[in-house]
């Protein structure tokens, strides 16, 4: 509890000195990937905000242009685009990528692009081509991104790399395994490559996300707990080196609502239990949606007669 009183006051001193050492305002870009909706859209607009000039990667090349006309209309910020799809992306897809960030002033990535299941179900009966996405674009793209800018970083001495991560790797999630085992893996990584670049003043932040409101978690309506996109975006760049309320290394949970969470699971009742949580509500959620696809189906069946 004494970590969570100090949530305001030490996010308030980190938001200023990341970003500015960062080079918000001075001519740094930051690469955000999965950046045409949700929580990477959000860290757009909101870097945006704080003068920090923009590459932005997605794979639907309408979605980046509307998106790039909305924060060059609203900020006065450079804005770059790079269409490439992460679930099929090819060797020459990295190396046009790194070609393209090569003359700017690269001090950020955001790597936000992420698949997961339709809807929580078996991992034996999910599909294969579901799995491979979201080992291509959870696990395979961000590291990959990560490994593109490394250099860079290193030589500048100067850099972060924040990936979005989940409470499914913080309590592991029955009916969503490959995205959930996805999760662990980016947090063992971020953790594992924190430590390496440190020490050349590379920040390497993990973040433990719980839900908020976007296609990927299919969650509509805000509350303490589930911020928008753009409030979530706003905390993170607010706390911004602040563990949060997190016990482990190079994780951080910016959310209040979150951290709240974060500090239940890791300090009351064992982890047991909240397996048994986690799948009971999957289990409810894996019902309704079963539900409403029998019951599309059968108003389908009845319109085609």
């Amino acid at each position: 509890m004494f970590r969570l009183a100090f949530l305001e006051s030490e996010g308030f001193t980190n938001f200023f000195l990341a970003l500015s050492a960062l080079g918000a305002g001075k001519g740094a870009w930051a690469i955000v990937t999965g950046s045409t909706d949700g929580i990477g859209k959000g860290f757009a607009e909101e870097l945006a905000r704080n003068k920090v000039n923009l590459v932005l990667i997605s794979r639907s090349q309408d979605k980046l242009d509307a998106v790039a006309k909305e924060i060059k209309n609203e900020s006065k910020v450079q804005v770059k685009t790079i269409r490439v799809d992460f679930a099929n992306a090819t060797k020459e897809d990295y190396e046009r990528v790194k070609k393209e960030i090569q003359p700017l002033n690269v001090t950020m990535l955001f790597n936000n692009a992420g698949v997961s299941h339709e809807y929580p179900k078996e991992f034996e009966i999910e599909d294969d081509e579901r799995n491979r996405q979201i080992l291509e674009v959870n696990v395979n793209a961000l590291t990959k991104m990560s490994r593109l800018v490394a250099e860079k970083f290193k030589a500048q001495k100067n850099g972060l790399i924040v990936n979005t991560g989940s409470f499914s790797a913080l309590v592991p999630s029955p009916f969503l395994a490959f995205y959930s085992g996805s999760k662990s893996f980016v947090q063992a990584y971020s953790q594992a490559i924190g430590a390496e670049l440190e020490p050349f003043n590379v920040s390497v932040i993990y973040l433990n996300t719980y839900f908020v409101c976007s296609k990927l978690s299919k969650v509509r309506k805000s509350n303490f707990f589930t911020p928008t996109p753009e409030q979530y975006a706003k905390q993170v760049l607010y706390r911004l080196g602040s563990h949060c309320g997190s016990l482990q290394p190079f994780v951080s949970v910016p959310h209040v609502g979150h951290a709240i969470a974060n500090f239940a699971i890791e300090n009351i009742l064992n982890r047991r239990f909240w397996i048994s949580y986690s799948y009971r509500t999957h289990t409810d959620i894996k019902r309704r949606a079963l539900a409403k696809q029998k019951r599309l189906a059968d108003e389908a069946s009845k319109k085609s007669k």
